[in-house]
């Protein structure tokens, strides 16, 4: 059974988001994969990409929005957050217009 977002720590909480990022695209490519491995374990991603795959669209920003209060308290957390989601964006190489959407909309969904 995976861990609720409630438990989450904030590898688990990161590594949802950069696995919702990696789809803003429509393709969750290989070099997205081994990004967010280089930055947490195998087991983490496994459970977190598992407890993904089971969500709705809906569903998955409940979750980001769940945790938000908690992971992202002040500018300086969301300044952070938005900075690793900018740099796993270029991570295959290019940033597609849907990224760049997807980008301005979580900036605007975790307003603090």
């Amino acid at each position: 059974m995976p861990v609720q977002p409630e438990s989450w720590c904030y590898d688990q909480f990161i590594t949802f988001l950069l696995i919702h990022a990696s789809y803003a695209d429509l393709e969750f490519t290989e070099p997205e994969r081994i990004a967010i491995l280089e930055n947490v374990s195998w087991d983490v991603f496994e459970e977190i990409n598992t407890y993904y795959d089971s969500l709705g669209e809906y569903e998955r920003l409940e979750v980001i929005m769940s945790c938000k209060e908690r992971f992202i308290p002040d500018e300086t957390a969301k300044a952070k957050v938005m900075n690793v989601l900018t740099e796993h964006f270029y991570t295959d190489g290019t940033v597609s217009k849907l990224e760049l959407l997807l980008h301005e909309f979580l900036d605007r969904l975790i307003e603090i």
